[in-house]
Formats: structure tokens, sequence, C-alpha cells
């Protein structure tokens, strides 16, 4: 015998009909009667919310055919799941039913063995539903944890690897702050780009902003001699310091390949963990590319060059002029403005240089308030 909690709504205005179906189910589940489809309705959309709906054809007001619209319609309504009371051999009826939603039919007249093992059946692939239902929103709980604990872990690696670089010198972690303020600023503005509406969206930001700190991770691998050279480099350092692109990507590279995102590395999948390295491979490798195909390691030319690394590398040197190197003293903004309009369709996309022209305000902000 099933948990007589179940409660069956009969929806029918034929006295004899009603007498014989509650005489068959109300030993076993709490039943309700409605003679009016519309009265029904009522109550369900007032929340009343039974967990299998008898439905006779042949109504007052609104046939059964009406009232199974009305409830697939209702969202607190649409999975009670209806059986329709149809007359004997009535196929149209029995076909029309279950186009329209209903789970089963029962044809007149009644026979009670018939009725409750239909009615227990639908009880029972409710219950399996609710019960899977009941299970999939708790996994999705466990997912949802699992990856905000995941993102954690991965944003905490990251601030790692970042305080790594950092640790060569203390104008490193600044730029690095610095660098991650302009990006945001410069994304945020080529978003109301109608070119690159399609492209940015906030997850694009967050990604960039993450990967920013890793563009110069391949000068780990250059000498300090070489980095911290306070003259003008020979054409031979120089050549070895334009290797950090690619050490940089390399490194990510084995790292990725070495993981479980191996097979995604190549494929077309849109994981958020490829998305961002995706992107970070692209910052390390390209941000010095120039837009007039002038730039290293590829000779990359206009759009050629991935678009994070178009923006990166006008971060980059922005935040490189208007501080101070052991090569070189700080220019003034207003001269690394002027730089940088000059080296427009040359060292950079058009496109970003206008929009840091319109963001110019907050860049003389992040400067005053993260320089030392």
């Amino acid at each position: 015998m099933l948990d007589n909690k179940h409660e069956i709504m009969i929806i029918d205005d034929e006295a004899i009909n009603i007498s014989v179906l509650s005489e068959v189910l109300k030993p076993h589940f709490i039943v309700s009667v409605f003679k009016s489809g519309v009265e029904a309705l009522k109550q369900i959309e007032l929340g009343k919310k039974p967990d299998l709906i008898l439905l006779d054809v042949n109504m007052p007001e609104l046939n059964g055919y009406e009232i199974l619209d009305r409830l697939n319609q209702g969202e607190s309504s649409k999975d009670i799941p209806v059986i329709i009371l149809t007359v004997l051999n009535s196929v149209s009826d029995e076909e029309k039913g279950l186009n329209a939603g209903a789970v089963d039919f029962i044809s007149k007249p009644f026979h009670a063995q018939i009725i409750l093992a239909r009615v227990r059946l639908q009880i029972e692939l409710k219950d399996s539903r609710d019960r899977l239902k009941g299970e999939n929103v708790y996994l999705e709980k466990e997912v949802a944890k699992r990856f905000r604990e995941n993102q954690l872990i991965f944003d905490v690696t990251m601030d790692i690897v970042t305080q790594l670089v950092e640790t060569r010198d203390e104008e490193t972690a600044h730029h690095i702050t610095r660098s991650r303020a302009y990006m945001e600023v410069l994304t945020r503005r080529l978003a109301m780009n109608p070119r690159y509406t399609a492209l940015i969206d906030e997850a694009y930001i967050e990604r960039l902003v993450k990967a920013c700190p890793l563009h110069d991770i391949g000068k780990v691998g250059i000498s300090d001699q070489i980095l911290l050279k306070p003259g003008i480099l020979t054409t031979e350092e120089y050549d070895l310091m334009k290797e950090h692109v690619m050490i940089g990507y390399r490194s990510i590279q084995r790292a990725v390949e070495n993981s479980i995102l191996k097979d995604l590395l190549n494929s077309s999948g849109d994981s958020l963990p490829m998305e961002f390295f995706r992107e970070a491979m692209s910052i390390v490798r390209s941000h010095h590319e120039h837009y007039d195909g002038s730039g290293y390691p590829d000779g990359l030319k206009g759009e050629e060059i991935p678009l994070s690394a178009r923006i990166m590398a006008l971060v980059d040197v922005f935040d490189a002029l208007t501080n101070h190197r052991v090569y070189k003293p700080a220019w003034s903004i207003e001269k690394a403005v002027e730089y940088i309009e000059m080296q427009s369709g040359y060292q950079f996309d058009p496109d970003v240089v206008d929009a840091m022209l319109s963001e110019i305000d907050s860049f003389k902000d992040i400067f005053h308030k993260l320089s030392v």
C-alpha cells in the first residue's frame, strides 16, 4: 500500500464517476474532488498541488483539453501528471489527450483494479522523478561548491606564481599591480566599441585581468645581468631578452600538457580553465608583436595578433614608459601618450589606442595611486 499522504485530484462533473473513483482511491490516497475545472485551476493557482489529477474530457465551462492546456502553462502545475478519463474505445480522445500532455488514460466504464493499478503506477513514477530531481539539485549544488573550491585553489595558485615573478624585484610587483588595473579599464572601454561587443563580456575581462600578471613570466629564465643592466642592451643581449616570450609560453604549454587539460589544449572546448590558459598563452607569446608586423616572436600583423595581446602590448609599454627603469628615467604621462598616439597603427592597434585616450583620466588615477 502506498503512503496515503499522496493526494489525487478528481476533476469530473458526473456524480457516478466521482462516486466510483472515490470508492476505489480513498482507502489508499487523499482524494479531493472538483466538479468545475475553473474552480480546480483556481485552487491550484492558490497553491494546492496534488500528486496526480484524474481529468474528465467532457466538462462544462472548460473541457478537459482546455484544462490540461492551462495546467501545462502554469509554472507550478506543469509537472503534475494527468490521467484523462474517456468514453470506452474513444481513440480520438485518448490520442488527443496524450498529445496534449496527459500521461495515461482510463476508459469508462471504470474497473476498480485498472484504476488503482494505473494510478499507483503514475504515483510511483512521480515519486521517482521527484527523487531524481532532488538528487539532481543536490548534485548541482555539490558541483557548484566543488567549482568554487577549485576556482579558489586556481586563483591562489596563480597568485603564488605571480608572487614568485614579483620577487625578482620590487618594481616588477608594482608593474603587475598597475598593469592589472590598466588592463581592466582598457578592456571595459573596448567593450563599448561595437566591433568588440560580442567578444568582450565580464568573463573575458576577468580572464584578461587574471592572465595579465603572467605576461612576463618568461623573464625568470633571463639572466639578471641582462634584466637589470643599467645601459642599452647589445644586439646579442637583446636577442636573449626577446626569448622570454617563448620561455613563458612553453612553460605554460608544458604545464597544461602535463595536466588533465591536455586533451582540451588544441580543441575548441570552452572549459573555463582552458579559456584562461589559451588567453594567458596568447598574452605571454604575443604581447611584443606590433600592429604593423614588425614585432616578435612571430611577426604577426593587425588582427592576426590576439586582442588580449594587443591590449597587453599597450598596457605594458605605457607602464614601462611612465615609470623608472634601470636603463631609463620615467617619462611624463603626456610624453608617453604622445608616443603611443604616434605609434597608433604601427606598434599599437588604433582601436586600443583610442580606448586608452578615452580613459586617460582613469589611467592617470591608477598611475598616481599605484606608482611609488
